[in-house]
Parts: C-alpha cells; sequence; structure tokens
C-alpha cells in the first residue's frame, strides 16, 4: 500500500470513478487505443479522495477484462495499485498505450447481448471510433505502410508507368514489379500498384483563380485521374507552360545597359519539388478525397490530405529530414529522375527563394498538408520610380539594411526613409528587427 497525491482534474490521460461501473471497460479499451492513462477508483468527479471498500476486487476485476473481454488480449498493459490518500483507500489502474491496436472490448448493449466494441479517448471521453478513425488505428497497429497492403482491385494493366519508364531508359517488365514494391512477394498487387495503374482511381486537381483566394473567379480547372506518375507529369507540364519555365532560373537582376532580365512567376525548383512532395505525403487510404494545386494571383497552394507522417515535425522538413508516408511511390519517382533532376528536397525548394527575400510556408494539420509558395514576381502599382528600385533591390537581395538600401537609390537618409514608409503602410515591405539592427524585406 502506498501513500500518494491524485491529479487535481480529469484528463486526456486520468479518469476519476467513485466506484466500479461498466464504463469502465470502455475507458480501459480507449486508453490502450489512445495514448495511454490513469483510473482513480474511490475518487468524485472533483478530484475528491472518498475511498473504496473492496480493492481487491476491483484489481481482480480490472485484470478480467484485460485478459479476457479485450481484444487482443492486453493485461501485460495494465498494472493496479492500492494507495492511501488521506487515510481513503484508493485503487490506482495506469494502463500502457497498446502496440497492436485496435483494441475491441466486450460490453452490454441496450438489451443484454455481448457485442465487442472499439473505443478511443478524446479530452476526458471516450468516444466509440469511426470508421476512419478504425482504419488508423489498423494502421497504427500494422508496421506494413498502406502502400505495400495488397489491394483490393487485382485487374491492372500499366502501360502508362512502363511509357515513362521507357522513356527514362529503365527497364520495366514483370519481374521488376516486386522490386518497385507495385506487387508484393506472393504475387497480389499492391496498393502502390492500384496508384500507378491504368485502373487507378485517384484524383488529383489543378485550378487557377484570378484573386488571392477560392472565392476569386476560376480561370481554368483540371481534374488528373489514372497513374499518378502521370497525374504528376501532367500538373507538371499545366505549369510549366503556364509560368513559361526555363531550365536556368536566375534572380531578377538589372544589366549594364539597364535593361531587366524577368524572373518567372516561381522558382522552377520549388514548384517542382513541392510538387513531389504533395504526391509522396499525400495519404491515398483516405476516401473520397482529392489532392488540389491552386494557382492564385500572389501564390501558389499545394494541398494533400494524411498530414505528416507520425513522428516528423514540418520543422525537421526544411532541416532536410524526409520520411515519405509512400517510400516506395517516391523512390518510383526518382527513379524517373532522369526525364527531370528533381528529388524530395525541402531545403531546395527554401533555398530556391533566398535570393527574392521571401520563403515557402508550410501548414499542417490534422489529415491535412499545405506547402504556399509566395509569388516571386508582384507587380505593384502605384510606386514612384525610387520606390520600384527598392522593391527590385529586395527582390534581388533579400533582407537588407537601410544603409544597403540607401546606397543602392543613392539617396540620402531621409529620402530613402521617406520612400521607405508607403512600402511599409502597403504591406509591401516588411521592417525586422529594431534599432540598429533594423532591416527590410519584401512581405
Amino acid at each position: 500500500m502506498t501513500t500518494s497525491i491524485i491529479p487535481s482534474s480529469e484528463s486526456t490521460t486520468v479518469e476519476f470513478k467513485q466506484a466500479w461501473t461498466e464504463t469502465t471497460r470502455s475507458t480501459l479499451c480507449s486508453f490502450a487505443n489512445t495514448a495511454g492513462g490513469v483510473i482513480y477508483f474511490g475518487v468524485t468527479d472533483a478530484g475528491k479522495a472518498i475511498g473504496v471498500e473492496k480493492p481487491d476486487e476491483i484489481s481482480r476485476k480490472i485484470v478480467s477484462i484485460m485478459r479476457f473481454a479485450m481484444k487482443p488480449a492486453c493485461d501485460n498493459l495494465c498494472r493496479v495499485k492500492t494507495l492511501n490518500v488521506d487515510g481513503k483507500l484508493i485503487v490506482e489502474v495506469s494502463i500502457l498505450e497498446g502496440a497492436d491496436c485496435p483494441y475491441f472490448v466486450t460490453v452490454e448493449d441496450e438489451k443484454g447481448r455481448k457485442i465487442s466494441k472499439c473505443f478511443i479517448r478524446q479530452g476526458s471521453s471516450n468516444y466509440e471510433v469511426t470508421e476512419d478513425v478504425l482504419r488508423d488505428l489498423y494502421r497504427k497497429g500494422n508496421p506494413v505502410p498502406y502502400e505495400k497492403l495488397p489491394s483490393r482491385h487485382q485487374d491492372l494493366t500499366f502501360e502508362t508507368l512502363g511509357h515513362y519508364f521507357k522513356t527514362a531508359g529503365i527497364e520495366f517488365s514483370g519481374a521488376k514489379f516486386t522490386i518497385l514494391g507495385i506487387q508484393n512477394e506472393t504475387g497480389f498487387f499492391t496498393n502502390l500498384g492500384f496508384w500507378v495503374s491504368d485502373q487507378s482511381t485517384v484524383e488529383t486537381r489543378l485550378g487557377f483563380f484570378s484573386g488571392t483566394d477560392k472565392s476569386s473567379p476560376v480561370n481554368g480547372l483540371q481534374t488528373f485521374t489514372g497513374c499518378i506518375i502521370e497525374q504528376y507529369d501532367k500538373i507538371r507540364r499545366s505549369l510549366y507552360n503556364r509560368f513559361g519555365y526555363s531550365f536556368d532560373i536566375p534572380a531578377f537582376t538589372l544589366n549594364r545597359d539597364g535593361t531587366r532580365n524577368e524572373v518567372k512567376d516561381y522558382p522552377e525548383v520549388a514548384v517542382r519539388e513541392a510538387l513531389v512532395n504533395m504526391f509522396a505525403y499525400r495519404d491515398y487510404s483516405l476516401q473520397n478525397t482529392q489532392a488540389f494545386v491552386s494557382c492564385f494571383s500572389d501564390h501558389l497552394e499545394m494541398l494533400s490530405f494524411g498530414g505528416l507522417p507520425a513522428g516528423v515535425e514540418k520543422d525537421q522538413l526544411k532541416e532536410g529530414v524526409s520520411i515519405p508516408r509512400n517510400r516506395n511511390l517516391a523512390d518510383m519517382l526518382m527513379r524517373l529522375s532522369a526525364m527531370e533532376k528533381f528529388g524530395l528536397g525541402i531545403p531546395l525548394m527554401y533555398a530556391s527563394y533566398k535570393p527574392y527575400g521571401l520563403e515557402p510556408q508550410i501548414i499542417e494539420e490534422r489529415k491535412m498538408l499545405k506547402i504556399i509558395l509566395p509569388k516571386v514576381t508582384i507587380n505593384y502599382t502605384g510606386l514612384s520610380e525610387r520606390q520600384q528600385a527598392i522593391v527590385d533591390f529586395l527582390r534581388v537581395n533579400g533582407l537588407s539594411s537601410r544603409a544597403a538600401i540607401q546606397e543602392s537609390i543613392g539617396c540620402s537618409y531621409g529620402t530613402t526613409m521617406n520612400e521607405l514608409k508607403p512600402l511599409l503602410s502597403r504591406a509591401i515591405v516588411d521592417k525586422v528587427g529594431g534599432g540598429r539592427e533594423t532591416k527590410y524585406k519584401l512581405k
């Protein structure tokens, strides 16, 4: 018996019960499926210790449920202790997060029939899982990636994919299917096989909008389906044709004769890497979802569902960490890189924007990943000649001091500051830091 202090309130990992109730079953199941947790018997909802009369009886019930009523059995995840809190006997039941999800528990329905249900923990409550959540739990408990699991579709052909391999000068035959990951060792086509097949129903949309959001007039909307390697290629070509890429995208510069080398709307390498990552990180198991490439007047968005894989943070992507959800798909894109020398280099995407003093954004939410690329050739109206010169200078040099800007336009301190003020008020230029360390960049 141990003397201890209990937590002050319930939470995602803490639950109070005054006495044994059958709802304990759902809590045990939800803790095993989610992040683990602790149940305290003999404690009110307000966190006051009132004790229980028969702690040993509660302990036996808990172990019995975990061993015989949970599927798979998980009594190894359970530890039960009796605590002494202010002279009151409290039963503390600690449950570890399980590795064999999903866990189901036997409960009685309203007619007294025994049925199996699966629960997860959200906040301080337990919820029966939905179909989508159950699918997530199966993936959590299955070390085999979804792209490697057998597909429900087995009558597949690969004429389109074969064309891309032939173009890249790489052998493509049935003997290579297992190596590529489109067929498993037992001869069944995998989910990846279905995604790159001629029969693929995966959809990706491409839209062009005249304004800054999707409420703007649409200038073009396409839906791509079929082999996702071809989808990538078609979207890439559509973007390249729209933005007129060459293979060498220099920063905006002034020639000696005063003429300008015009930069393209977006750094080519940034578009390429963002597009590849959209396909590599997408969760294709989510039903009725589409990836979406949206081109606006001032930025480009690439949105895919699934978010980042567990254990990966978006800041790690900037540092070069590459753990794509669909590794075999990523490898396939790399094998075909002879078409264009692309990779999964998020750092390259960020580096391509440095000459312009701009930076891409990665927005990660549950089941969603969005990459935003700012347009580098926004033409601002109503600027004086000096203000335009400041914008051009910052577009080439990025974050710069007032002294550097002043020298570039050949004006006095006062004139330079007067020309910067309207650029700051119009949110064209952003001020960074303060005092002697103040610098400016394009917003």
